[in-house]
């Protein structure tokens, strides 16, 4: 599974944000050659908003469905959930999916503590596991000061799993690491193919959460 795209920022003004590029990808050894699957969450409509040339005057549709999926088993779904959580434009560059294909910036989710604080903030994507191992994620993310009561955010606060709608228990021997210094082409990835839980287990989620967030003038997620 992956998340995903670098980003840089641009000479015109723009809100401060963390956004968040989504792709997963696994490794299928259900048939008689492994077959590399994946999926990719562009949060738009539109694989490409509009030209290079077009500045950002164009940034398209946003969306929470799957942008690009070979999924062998059903439609992996993704939902997020904060106080203030919303939807930003992407100022990053354009981003190669697992296949190849090229998507152009458009937009990103995010959460935005501008105006108040948000708690509760996570993100998950749900999808069928069955037949599929060697499990993989990455997402491409921007936090430029984004504060907690504890201080600057520089992690995740949970990276957990669940089967069969069971309880979360979190995933062992990942870093939960994030960067907080404004660049726009941080990634953070996970190898999880030592995680035999999640592997031909059928209907599992993988849930990332952030800090409860102090409200910070010009400050998102």
């Amino acid at each position: 599974m992956h998340i995903l795209p670098p980003l840089v920022p641009l000479p015109m003004p723009r809100l401060p944000r963390i956004f968040l590029f989504l792709v997963l990808m696994s490794l299928s050894s259900a048939a008689a050659q492994a077959l590399t699957v994946g999926a990719y969450w562009a949060f738009q409509i539109e694989q490409d908003a509009g030209p290079t040339t077009a500045g950002y005057s164009t940034f398209g549709n946003f969306s929470e469905d799957v942008s690009l999926t070979n999924w062998p088993n059903g439609i992996p779904s993704f939902s997020y959930s904060g106080s203030i959580k919303t939807t930003f434009n992407n100022y990053g560059l354009d981003y190669s999916a697992y296949d190849g294909s090229i998507w152009g910036r458009g937009k990103a989710l995010g959460w935005n503590t501008a105006s108040a604080p948000s708690s509760d903030n996570s993100f998950q994507v749900t999808l069928d596991s069955t037949g599929v191992e060697d499990i993989s994620a990455r997402f491409n993310y921007r936090l430029n000061g984004v504060r907690s009561s504890a201080g600057l955010v520089t992690a995740l606060s949970a990276f957990e799993y669940s089967v069969d709608s069971g309880d979360f228990i979190s995933v062992p021997g990942v870093s939960l690491a994030l960067n907080n210094n404004g660049n726009w082409g941080d990634e953070w990835s996970a190898d999880l193919n030592a995680l035999a839980a999640i592997e031909n287990a059928g209907s599992i989620t993988l849930r990332w959460t952030f800090p409860d967030l102090i409200q910070t003038s010009g400050k998102q997620i």
